[in-house]
């Protein structure tokens, strides 16, 4: 089945790459962590991370806010936080694919899927005082 989900997500991802007109586009999700896990990402910067799960993200920055900013913290140990991940989508990569029209969520979500197995560089971890949130910049890394 997980064989299946990749080559699929290839497909997807050659398509999706086809159709961009851009090299470079910016993923976003909002999520919930940890106040030990932010610690640690504070102290990677710089490093590489890998996803242990398929990661579900948007292209649309406001939906991601929505995520976090519409709902409360489930306890005083997780804290709000927004990823926000820089892909260059003709590079090799792991796969990654605009799934919209496979996705049982709204359209407007513009949901892009990450493989599990994904890699990227921490490059920055701060609080924006603005949002009240605290935000993490990703970058997708090449395979090999």
């Amino acid at each position: 089945f997980i064989i299946d989900l990749n080559q699929q997500l290839k497909q997807e991802h050659q398509l999706f790459s086809k159709q961009q007109k851009n090299s470079i586009i910016n993923l976003y999700r909002g999520q919930f962590i940890h106040k030990d896990e932010l610690n640690r990402l504070k102290t990677t910067i710089g490093e590489l991370i890998s996803m242990n799960s398929f990661l579900s993200t948007t292209k649309n920055k406001i939906k991601a806010l929505e995520f976090i900013k519409n709902r409360s913290s489930p306890n005083e140990q997780l804290i709000s936080i927004l990823l926000e991940i820089n892909v260059n989508i003709k590079s090799q990569t792991s796969p990654l694919a605009d799934i919209k029209h496979l996705s049982v969520s709204s359209q407007e979500e513009e949901e892009i899927l990450f493989m599990f197995g994904a890699i990227f560089r921490i490059d920055d971890v701060s609080f924006d005082e603005e949002l009240k949130i605290w935000k993490t910049k990703l970058t997708l890394c090449s395979e090999g």
